[in-house]
């Protein structure tokens, strides 16, 4: 006590024997802050059940509450466009690009001020015109409000003034004690009525939307299965913390590391050195090449390629400020893009995006690791990107390895699966084990150098595969990039199929790996409504299955065509989630189920896929690698070979035979 200067204030016995007696004093505070006051025992006090009388101390402080801001031009504001007069917008932008386009004429001109500028006339004149809610003095803290809450509310604060002006008066039996309890119940019914009044019409909203409008309807859905715990008190950026007002520093420590190129002693800087030759090179190619002319219609289809609805940029602009602006406003766009290709400029101000922070929805929610930034790109450069994809698709096509599968037009990435999956199937007809190398690009893009992105691939996983399950496997052979030895796995990942060591093992994993996934995908639309017998009617219910679950049930199995096991695994699976959501007993008849729902069993459905699939690659060019596999295995292969077009031939040719016999 001496050591440390604390001090108490005895204030006599605490502690009640089973007698009723005090006895003696164990309950006291110790502290060393002068401004606390003595402490005092609390006798009399009808709420006390316990062998203790309690004891009390004030402390005498000052608390800065913090002013928040409200300045409405910094609080961002999404534009209503429903609520926006189209014809002055218009009329007002045609009024003022006049003078933009007249700029472009001169011979030196400063584009990205022009460019600044244009873009914050769209933004200001859409501000302008937009309706804005209106609240009172203060904003209203209640998320649900109508007539009920707000008579419920002024009856309790009426009552409330009432027993504060009486002098507060804590007995039970009091008249206005009783009437602020009874009037602060009603108000938080009232609250709750109207919670469970808005819930129930987000269902009807969900169902009606659900046969007149599916935008709404997905809208609806989406809404309901966000989320709400989306918001941190602190964030941690490797060894630092940051709090409140300082997590907006902590992002932007965060994604400003990622976008300096880290420096690694093993770095090849000799193919740093030749990509940026390299780049160079082609540069100076490309100024030798005439500027090409871009036509009112391209640029009108760009802007027509852009979906509505989606986020502002770091302009404060969408799609809808340009489409809404005019056709003055196209001819201005027009006049700029052409502008900049023939400077060869492209304003610094345009590559700016806005990043927002995602939640990769794994790991520890205040770890910055644990993030993705999403970048919002300006709208501008949208449209030129649009404008330059027309003439890259067509050259990079030509150019395109055959076996590149992936950001290319009219092709799935099945497509590059049931190639890995014939080779599975050859081997297991050579019977003959393999390896399967597993290469990928870096994937990290905000921390490459991106002159040299895709010019070197990073190491993933060796897999050894038996042609069965029987067979042992051997020493495994080891395989080396840049001296550097590639792990060997059991099982990885490769376009949403688990490849494994053999053809059994890859269709149990891919099985277990949709079911789970399938699994969380429903218990997800679980708050949208789709459960049992409280929840949405039947046909909605049934449509939600078939949108965001069922497509992750049979993902890929058309490509690994699982056995009878894995299929009975599937059906099972199925059929409880469908007797679920219809409300009928686990013992219904399976029949009945798939009656009700209209949804097809699990083997009608691959077998459907397949048969897409096939058709898909039957219709594709003759110089598609695929085509050119099914060619080959379809005449040289016989009826027991395990191939995957042989199987689908099977198939077809039982389908044939039992529908003859039918008839």
């Amino acid at each position: 006590m001496v050591e440390c200067n604390l001090k108490t204030n005895s204030k006599g016995l605490t502690f009640i024997n089973v007698n009723g007696i005090d006895t003696s004093e164990i309950d006291y505070f110790l502290y060393t802050d002068p401004k606390c006051e003595p402490s005092k025992r609390l006798i009399d006090l009808p709420s006390n059940v316990s062998d203790h009388h309690p004891i009390s101390m004030r402390i005498k402080c000052n608390i800065t509450r913090e002013q928040q801001s409200r300045n409405s031009e910094k609080q961002k504001h999404k534009i209503r466009w429903n609520k926006v007069d189209k014809s002055r917008y218009e009329e007002t932008i045609s009024r003022n690009i006049g003078d933009f386009i007249e700029r472009l004429n001169f011979d030196k001109v400063n584009i990205e001020v022009i460019t600044l500028q244009a873009m914050d006339l769209l933004s200001d004149t859409a501000k302008q015109l937009d309706q804005k809610k209106t609240y009172g003095k203060n904003k209203l803290k209640l998320n649900e409000w109508n007539k009920e809450i707000s008579e419920s509310l002024e009856a309790n604060k009426l009552a409330y003034k009432n027993w504060k002006s009486a002098g507060r008066p804590p007995n039970i039996d009091n008249i206005l004690l009783t009437e602020k309890k009874l009037t602060r119940k009603n108000f938080r019914t009232a609250i709750r009525n109207e919670e469970i009044r808005r819930k129930h019409n987000e269902r009807n909203d969900i169902i009606n939307y659900n046969q007149n409008d599916k935008q709404k309807f997905f809208k609806l859905i989406r809404k309901q299965r966000q989320n709400g715990n989306t918001f941190i008190n602190d964030l941690h950026v490797e060894n630092e913390i940051f709090e409140r007002n300082d997590i907006l520093k902590g992002w932007n420590q965060h994604f400003s590391k990622l976008a300096i190129p880290s420096e690694h002693p093993d770095f090849n800087y000799q193919h740093l050195a030749l990509c940026e030759m390299d780049y160079v090179s082609i540069k100076r190619i490309s100024e030798h090449y005439a500027t090409r002319y871009v036509d009112l219609d391209t640029i009108e289809k760009a802007i027509k390629s852009i979906n509505k609805g989606k986020a502002e940029d770091v302009f404060g602009i969408s799609i809808e400020n340009v489409l809404y602006a005019g056709q003055q406003f196209k001819l201005f766009l027009h006049k700029l893009i052409n502008r900049m290709l023939q400077d060869r400029v492209l304003p610094d101000i345009i590559k700016t995006g806005l990043l927002s922070p995602v939640f990769k929805n794994k790991g520890d929610k205040n770890d910055a690791k644990y993030y993705r930034g999403i970048t919002v790109l300006p709208i501008l450069l949208k449209i030129i990107e649009f404008i330059l994809r027309i003439d890259l698709r067509s050259g990079s096509l030509k150019l395109q390895s055959i076996l590149q599968k992936g950001f290319t037009a009219n092709t799935s990435p099945l497509n590059a699966a049931i190639i890995l999956e014939e080779v599975y199937r050859e081997y297991m007809d050579k019977k003959l084990p393999f390896y399967i190398v597993l290469l990928d690009a870096k994937s990290a893009f905000d921390v490459v150098v991106l002159k040299m992105l895709l010019r070197k691939p990073q190491k993933s996983v060796v897999i050894q595969v038996q042609p069965s399950n029987r067979k042992k496997s051997e020493d495994p052979v080891r395989i080396y990039i840049n001296n550097n030895a590639m792990p060997i796995s059991d099982k990885s990942p490769h376009l949403g199929i688990l490849r494994s060591t053999t053809s059994q093992k890859t269709q149990d994993a891919t099985v277990e790996q949709n079911i789970t996934k399938s699994r969380r995908a429903a218990y997800s639309l679980m708050s949208a409504g789709m459960h049992g017998e409280n929840g949405l009617d039947p046909s909605t219910a049934i449509q939600l299955f078939k949108t965001f679950v069922q497509p992750i049930l049979t993902y890929g199995l058309e490509v690994i065509l699982p056995t009878s096991k894995n299929l009975l695994k599937l059906e099972t699976f199925q059929k409880k989630i469908l007797k679920q959501i219809l409300s009928v007993p686990i013992t219904a008849p399976d029949p009945s189920v798939y009656i009700m729902s209209g949804i097809l069993p699990i083997e009608a459905q691959i077998d459907q896929k397949s048969l897409n699939l096939f058709n898909n690659i039957c219709n594709q060019n003759e110089n598609h690698l695929e085509k050119k596999i099914a060619r080959r295995q379809l005449i040289a292969k016989n009826q027991e070979s395990n191939s995957w077009f042989i199987a689908i031939k099977r198939y077809y040719s039982n389908t044939i035979y039992n529908h003859q016999s039918y008839f």
